[in-house]
């Protein structure tokens, strides 16, 4: 599931995390499907499990933009009731190798010298408004 416009996210973040989400190229992808495959389970049968609404499972599973936020219950949820240790078994999130390489090179600069990202602080300044 990747947020392509403002509609994909607006509908369940306010507009200071809108902001920060889409100036990135970020990708949130379920590994749901794969898990129950792997078990010989359905979704409806995780749902029975975990007390996840059956059509938010499919969500997950199918990996729909729809399912865009995620219930930390809901995780640890499944987790335990598909007995996985390692929650990127469950979900992965990714991004391009140059956007790994900038924070990368931003998180040690601002570690060195305790100065945030401009970036960062151009938005914390927006949303002091």
């Amino acid at each position: 599931m990747k947020f392509t416009s403002l509609k994909d996210f607006r509908g369940v973040s306010n507009s200071h995390i809108v902001d920060l989400v889409m100036g990135e190229d970020l990708e949130f992808t379920w590994h749901l499907k794969e898990r129950l495959d792997e078990r010989k389970m359905s979704g409806r049968k995780l749902a029975r499990i975990t007390g996840i609404r059956p059509a938010l499972v499919a969500e997950y599973a199918n990996n729909s933009a729809k399912a865009n936020t995620v219930n930390i219950e809901h995780i640890f949820a499944m987790m335990i009731a598909l007995r996985i240790t390692d929650v990127e078994e469950l979900f992965t999130i990714s991004m391009p190798q140059e956007t790994e390489k900038r924070f990368s090179k931003e998180r040690k600069q601002w570690l060195e010298t305790l100065k945030m990202p401009d970036q960062l602080a151009e938005i914390e300044q927006k949303n002091k408004a």
